[in-house]
C-alpha cells in the first residue's frame, strides 16, 4: 500500500472549502473575554475557599463543577431505582433529580435550624481533625 503525502497540510486532506473562524481582535479580547475569564477564576477560587474544611477530600473535587463535590452514599435499591427512573422520565441528569429531592427535604426545616445543624456539624468535624 502506498504512503499518502500530507505535505499540503490539512487543507489538502480536508479540502479548501473549510470556513476559517474569524480571529478576535486584541481589543475585543481585552474588553470582553479577559474580564470573563478572570471572573471565572475568581469565582472558582472563592468557591474552593468556601468549601467545608476537612469534610471533602481533594479527589472528591477533581472533575466536578464549582460548588459541587463527589460523594458516595449507601441507599436502598428501590430508592435508587426510583431516582434513576425519575431522571429518565424527566430527561434530567441523575444528580439534578437527587439534588431536587434533597432540597425538597430541606424545605421541611427552618432556615435557622439548618444553620444550627451546619454549625454543629462544622464544629464536630473540626474537633475530629
Amino acid at each position: 500500500m502506498a504512503k499518502k503525502s500530507f505535505k499540503g497540510g490539512l487543507n489538502s486532506v480536508l479540502g479548501d472549502d473549510i470556513e476559517e473562524q474569524p480571529v478576535l481582535p486584541a481589543k475585543a479580547y481585552e474588553e470582553e473575554v479577559k474580564p470573563a475569564v478572570e471572573a471565572l477564576k475568581n469565582l472558582k477560587a472563592k468557591s474552593e475557599t468556601e468549601d467545608l474544611a476537612n469534610t471533602t477530600s481533594k479527589s472528591a473535587k477533581i472533575g466536578v463543577k464549582a460548588g459541587e463535590t463527589r460523594a458516595t452514599f449507601i441507599i436502598k435499591q428501590e430508592v435508587l431505582e426510583t431516582l434513576k427512573a425519575l431522571a429518565y422520565w424527566e430527561r434530567k441528569q441523575f444528580k439534578k433529580v437527587l439534588n431536587e429531592a434533597l432540597e425538597a427535604h430541606f424545605q421541611k426545616w427552618s432556615a435557622s435550624d439548618l444553620l444550627k445543624a451546619k454549625a454543629a456539624f462544622r464544629e464536630a468535624s473540626s474537633e475530629e481533625s
